[in-house]
C-alpha cells in the first residue's frame, strides 16, 4: 500500500521515479500522512474530508469523517487508510486534498477554523495490468517494524532470531497449558514469538493459578520509577502475552481477566473475545487512543467463576443481574483511566452483553462509543434497554461532571447496515441518555 504525505498549503510534487501503477478500474488503499511546518502531525479527532482525482479529470472521489463516523476511510495510528472502492477514477496520476475542519470559537463567521493540505500520491491510475500490486491491506505492522529496527541498530541481536522463532515451541514443554488455550493466537509471528519468550521466564502454573494478570503487569512495570527500565522488546512481548490470554480458548472454566490491562498504555488495542471472562477492573487505569473489541458467540461475562446470566437469559433475569451487581468499573475516571473511542462489535446474541459492558465502563473515561452488530438487531429495543441498564450519577460522579461539562459525556454513535427500527432517538432518548452521561 502507498502513502502520500500532505502538505498545509503548498502543492508537494514529488517525484516521478517509484510511482506505483495500478490499474484504473481496480480498487486499492491509499495512506495518507500529514505534514504542517516540514513535521508530521497526526489526523485531529474532528471533522475532515479528502478529495482525490487524478490529473486533468473531472470525477473527484471522496472520503471523509463527519460527526465522528469515517467514511470511505480508517484511522490507523497517525495516518489515515483511504479506501478507493468503485472510485469512478479516469487515468492519470492522482492529486489529493485534504480539508480539516477544526472548531475554534475565534472565527466567528462558523465557528471553524479551516486548513486545507495538497499534494501528489505517488500513485498512477493506467489502462494494463499496472505493477501487478497485492492490493489487500494487511494488518497494520506497526509494531514489527519496530522490532525490525531495533534489530537494524543492534546487529548483536540478530544471532537471537532463530532462537527467537523457536520459543513457542520450546515453551509449550514448560507450560504446556499454552497450547490447549490456543495462547499465542496474534495474526502476527513475531508477536507470537515474543509473547512465548516471556511467558517461559514465569512459573509452570501461572495459567491457571489465577495470577497470571499479577504477575505479567509486574513484569511490565517493574522498574517504572526509572525510564527504559523495561526494554521496548520486552514491552512488546509482555503486551502480546496479556492480549493472547485475553483472547484464548481457556480450559473449560471462565477466563480471570480481572485487571487484565491495568495501567497500559496502548495506541491502539483489538480484541476478539471468544470464551467466558471475568472482566471487573480490566482495562483500570489504562489509557487508549481507540479500543476493538468484538463480543463473539462465546463470550459470557463471569464473576468469581460463575456466569449468572448468558446468551439464553430472559431480558428480566438480565435486569435483575445488572441490578444487582456492585462489580469493579471495567476503569475509573477517578483513576485515571481513558479510552478515546471504543468500537463494540458483537454477535446479535450478545445484545445484553454488550449493553452490561457499557455500564460497566467507568462514566467519563469514554469519548466515543461506536455500536457495531453483527446481524439484525432492534435499534430502539437495544437503546431503551441500554438507557435503563445505564446507571444514574453518584454524587461525587454529578459533582465531576459539574465541574467540566460536556468534557465528562460520551457519544454513542450506532454503525453498521444491521441496525432496524427506529433508531436510537425514540421520544425522551436524548434528555434521558444525557441525564445520564451519554450523547446520542
Amino acid at each position: 500500500m502507498e502513502t502520500v504525505t500532505v502538505t498545509l498549503g503548498e502543492q508537494s510534487q514529488g517525484h516521478e521515479e517509484g510511482l506505483s501503477r495500478i490499474n484504473y478500474k481496480s480498487d486499492f488503499p491509499l495512506a495518507v500522512k500529514l505534514v504542517k511546518n516540514g513535521q508530521p502531525v497526526a489526523f485531529p479527532d474532528c471533522d475532515f474530508s479528502i478529495a482525490a482525482k487524478t490529473e486533468n479529470g473531472f470525477t473527484v472521489y471522496k472520503a471523509e469523517r463527519k460527526n465522528g463516523v469515517c467514511k470511505h476511510c480508517k484511522q490507523d495510528g497517525d495516518r489515515l487508510i483511504v479506501f478507493f472502492d468503485n472510485h469512478g477514477l479516469g487515468k492519470g496520476r492522482i492529486e489529493v486534498e485534504c480539508v480539516i475542519d477544526n472548531p475554534d470559537a475565534d472565527y466567528t463567521e462558523d465557528g471553524i477554523r479551516r486548513e486545507t493540505y495538497k499534494a501528489k500520491a505517488p500513485v498512477v491510475l493506467v489502462d494494463d495490468n499496472g505493477d501487478a500490486l497485492d492490493l489487500r491491506l494487511p494488518e497494520p505492522r506497526v509494531v514489527e517494524k519496530v522490532v525490525e529496527k531495533i534489530v537494524e541498530k543492534e546487529p548483536q541481536l540478530t544471532s537471537g532470531i532463530k532462537a527467537l522463532s523457536e520459543a513457542p515451541a520450546k515453551v509449550m514443554e514448560t507450560h504446556p497449558m499454552a497450547a490447549a488455550m490456543n495462547l499465542f493466537n496474534h495474526e502476527s509471528e513475531i508477536l507470537n514469538n515474543l509473547a512465548a519468550e516471556e511467558l517461559s521466564k514465569f512459573p509452570a502454573d501461572i495459567l491457571h493459578d489465577g495470577t497470571f494478570a499479577t504477575k505479567v503487569l509486574e513484569a511490565l512495570v517493574a522498574g517504572s520509577s526509572t525510564p527504559g527500565a523495561v526494554p521496548l522488546i520486552k514491552q512488546i512481548g509482555l503486551v502480546s502475552l496479556l492480549r493472547g490470554y485475553a483472547q484464548s480458548n481457556g480450559m473449560g472454566a471462565p477466563l480471570n481477566c480481572q485487571g487484565l490491562f491495568n495501567g497500559v498504555y496502548l495506541n491502539n488495542l483489538s480484541l476478539t473475545l471468544k470464551n467466558p471472562m471475568d472482566i471487573r477492573g480490566m482495562f483500570m487505569m489504562s489509557y487508549f487512543r481507540r479500543l476493538d473489541i468484538y463480543l463473539t458467540d462465546g463470550f459470557e461475562i463471569a464473576k468469581d467463576m460463575d456466569v449468572a446470566a448468558n446468551s439464553n437469559s430472559s431480558h428480566e433475569d438480565w435486569v435483575n443481574y445488572r441490578n444487582s451487581d456492585n462489580s469493579d468499573e471495567l476503569t475509573s475516571y477517578e483513576d485515571g483511566g481513558h479510552i478515546r473511542l471504543l468500537h463494540l462489535k458483537f454477535d446479535p446474541n450478545k445484545m445484553e452483553h454488550a449493553i452490561t459492558f457499557i455500564r460497566n465502563l467507568g462514566r467519563g473515561c469514554v469519548k466515543q462509543i461506536y455500536l457495531e452488530p453483527t446481524g439484525d438487531i432492534d435499534t430502539e429495543q437495544f437503546a431503551r434497554w441500554l438507557l435503563e441498564a445505564i446507571k444514574p450519577y453518584t454524587d461525587k460522579e454529578k459533582a465531576i461532571s459539574d465541574t467540566i461539562g460536556d468534557a465528562y459525556l460520551c457519544q454513542l454513535t450506532p454503525i453498521g447496515t444491521n441496525w432496524s427500527g427506529t433508531g436510537f432517538m425514540f421520544p425522551g432518548a436524548s434528555d434521558g441518555f444525557r441525564s445520564k452521561g451519554y450523547i446520542v
